[in-house]
């Protein structure tokens, strides 16, 4: 267009060159008085064009700011999913409402632990929330466990006393019984000895003594060996679950502590940094809102800003038409130049809008169909420019692979709104993570001492030996059958001492006038008499002792096999209730083992706690709806228009200025003259000032006006003014006057 100024002379002729030089441009057909109608027609329709143009941008640019809006909401949506997804409730809630510092919330809530049990579900804090309370609760029940199966270990300590002292029970009754065994042999063998001595038979008491027989001591001796077996396993199950109990609350416990507080700790940190990250898109948020309030702002005068800068042209165009209407040579100069000015900078603005236009068109690839699946050149991009690979924790993963899985992971959530699981839907699982949070490993050793234990407190075939050898000695106990509850027993005692009393006498004197009734010798005793007297009250004497011994026996054995059988039965009792508890404390433990590998396992789980759909949907409604659809629509509706008010300027200036040249410049205030003669063609202007000597004009003063030869002149008498004789000499003096003189026009 600069060119097109140049040489076409928007204000001045002096670089008319070529085939624009104005002589030129007047000789054509164009340029007659009768075609100039059809210029003003064509500037008209040029100057429609450039407003249909200006109402096109318009009209297609006003849904602009709908579009900014609804990518600002998109945006803000999705970095409300990925809160929600990081921890859904009162953390995003209360920072978002009460414009608080996360560091405010930690110090007024009790730190993360507290902010962290806020975390609904849905979330990676909730799941985090789940293992913390899963495993600290394991323990406390596993510690508990522990702790109690010390109780067990009482029980068998208290039964195994029992038993101890049901056995020390057995063996006194059998002390007891073989000593009255003995004693009831020595009066019978006493009064065997006691019979011969004298003659005092009579006076004997008939002795019916019993002594307890060998199958009642076999079976007392048979419940001792019983009951010493059974301690033998109390004892050995007793080691076994006094190990067990040792272990289960010194070595196991402190395992146990410290592999929960390493995967307490790891959870800590990524509470510490969740937390973090929730703050830092709650604060990304209000920048968002902020930049949306501050864009709004700008939408009365934003949004017809396109419109208004292209339909600069309809006024440049308007102007130059009415300078030409006007005939005012500075309007259209003025405006031409402007003209000019603006079309080179919305050339540049077209064609960033077309350059911008075709990016964004060949960047997405979508082929007009703007969908998730369907722009793929998008998708490479990504894949190329976040290409390589990324460790996490022991894992290489190949973000090349995975990054079009993630952007293209569908929202799948049941009807309840929550996740409903599958493994092309989550960020583990499309990762291919999911061993990094199998931290089974660190909990396993510990898991197997609890087995280990486990094994020990199982004692059910010692306990139920125990209970079966007890319960037999019990048996062997209960069939004893005492002798000792003699009848007569005083009668008998009674006699022995009348007998004692009577022989008593005789050993002080030898001349007892009893002697004869009591043995066979006359007064004085005979040497043989005195002594069998004397053995006779030896013998007396040791019936009397033993007799009473033997009443005092009975109730003593009576006694004990009573509380040797209550001690037995006792034990039989308490092996059935400690066996019920180390039952029970044996599944307990076993509970807490799978309880513990359960809780730790859970870690893997995340997967169904990590979806990724979020994601999915920021990538189709702000990456894909609109960066590629609203972008490239909005600017390719805009180009027609601005494409019409460019080629309406270059048009109208290019006509509007070729009418200029329809016209002649004459007054120095810039008036239009139609600068015509009567033969309808264009003649240049002159130019201000004298004439140059070689464009001098030959001005014939006559009397009257000149008659020239023309068509156009109604008074032409068909004579040549220089062939009036009145005329000649003038004529022919000022031609010689005049050294060459063209003929253009003469003014009259």
């Amino acid at each position: 267009m600069l060119f097109h100024m140049i040489c076409w002379g928007m204000c001045c002729n002096c670089c008319r060159c070529c085939c624009f030089r104005k002589d030129r441009i007047a000789e054509c057909s164009f340029a007659r008085t009768e075609n100039r109608k059809w210029w003003i027609l064509f500037a008209v329709l040029t100057l429609l064009t450039a407003l249909g143009g200006a109402i096109s941008i318009f009209i297609n640019s006003s849904t602009t700011y709908e579009k900014i809006d609804t990518t600002f909401d998109h945006v803000v949506e999705s970095l409300q999913d990925g809160e929600n997804f990081l921890c859904r409730g009162f953390v995003p809630d209360t920072l978002r409402s009460e414009d608080k510092s996360i560091d405010q919330l930690r110090e007024q809530n009790g730190g993360n632990d507290f902010l962290m049990t806020t975390c609904s579900v849905p979330s990676i804090g909730s799941f985090l929330n789940i293992i913390d309370g899963n495993i600290n609760a394991t323990v406390d029940t596993a510690v508990t466990v522990f702790t109690r199966s010390q109780d067990v270990l009482t029980s068998l300590n208290v039964a195994d006393f029992n038993l101890s002292a049901a056995l020390q029970a057995e063996r006194d009754l059998k002390a007891e019984i073989l000593l009255g065994n003995n004693r009831s042999r020595e009066v019978t063998d006493k009064i065997s000895l006691l019979r011969p001595l004298g003659l005092f038979s009579s006076q004997i008491p008939q002795v019916d003594y019993y002594e307890v027989s060998d199958r009642d001591i076999n079976s007392i001796d048979e419940a001792i060996q019983f009951t010493i077996t059974a301690q033998a396993d109390l004892n050995n199950t007793i080691n076994s679950v006094s190990k067990a109990v040792s272990d289960l609350q010194n070595d196991i416990t402190t395992d146990l502590f410290r592999q929960r507080n390493s995967i307490i700790s790891d959870v800590s940190k990524v509470d510490e940094q969740l937390l973090n990250v929730v703050s830092t898109m709650v604060d990304f948020e209000d920048d968002v809102a902020t930049s949306k309030t501050e864009v709004n702002n700008t939408e009365n005068f934003g949004e017809p800003v396109i419109a208004v800068i292209f339909g600069l042209s309809i006024i440049f165009l308007g102007m130059m038409l009415l300078g030409y209407f006007l005939k005012k040579k500075l309007v259209m100069c003025i405006f031409g130049y402007l003209l000019f000015g603006f079309f080179a900078w919305m050339c540049f603005a077209l064609g960033l809008i077309l350059v911008y236009s075709m990016i964004n068109y060949d960047v997405c690839g979508c082929e007009s169909v703007f969908t998730a699946q369907s722009c793929s050149t998008l998708r490479t991009i990504f894949k190329t420019n976040v290409g390589g690979t990324v460790k996490i924790g022991s894992t290489e993963v190949d973000i090349q692979k995975t990054i079009e899985n993630i952007l293209l992971c569908p929202d799948r959530n049941n009807a309840t709104g929550f996740y409903d699981y599958s493994n092309d839907s989550n960020f583990i699982d499309i990762l291919g993570i999911g061993s990094e949070f199998n931290k089974t490993t660190l909990i396993t050793p510990v898991i197997q001492s609890i087995n280990e234990a486990a094994l020990q407190l199982d004692q059910v075939d010692n306990l139920n030996k125990t209970k079966t050898r007890a319960s037999t000695a019990l048996d062997s106990i209960s069939s004893f059958d005492t002798a000792f509850n003699v009848t007569n027993v005083t009668a008998e005692l009674n006699a022995f001492l009348a007998l004692n009393e009577s022989l008593a006498p005789l050993q002080q004197d030898e001349n007892d006038a009893n002697w004869p009734v009591f043995y066979s010798t006359a007064t004085p005793a005979s040497n043989e008499a005195k002594e069998n007297n004397t053995k006779a009250l030896e013998y007396v004497r040791l019936c009397i002792r033993n007799i009473r011994l033997l009443n005092e026996t009975t109730p003593r054995v009576n006694r004990d096999l009573a509380n040797t059988v209550s001690l037995v039965q006792t034990v039989v009792n308490q092996i059935d209730v400690v066996s019920a508890a180390v039952n029970a404390t044996q599944r307990a433990v076993e509970e807490v083992s799978v309880s513990l590998f359960t809780a730790v396992a859970f870690i893997q789980e995340i997967n169904r706690f990590s979806p990724c759909g979020w994601v999915g949907n920021f990538y189709t409604n702000v990456v894909i709806s609109d960066f590629c659809e609203a972008t490239f629509t909005s600017f390719d509706s805009v180009s027609p228009g601005a494409i019409a008010c460019l080629a309406a300027m270059l048009v109208g200036f290019f006509v509007l200025v070729i009418m200029r040249d329809l016209v002649d410049w004459e007054d120095p205030d810039g008036d239009l003259d139609t600068g015509r003669n009567h033969d309808g063609i264009a003649r240049p202007a002159q130019p201000d000032g004298p004439p140059p000597k070689q464009y001098q004009m030959a001005v014939v003063q006559t009397s009257s006006p000149p008659n020239f030869a023309s068509p156009h002149n109604p008074t032409y008498d068909g004579k040549d003014a220089l062939a009036d004789p009145d005329n000649a000499p003038m004529v022919m003096a000022e031609i010689e006057r005049v050294e060459k003189v063209p003929s253009i026009g003469v003014r009259h």
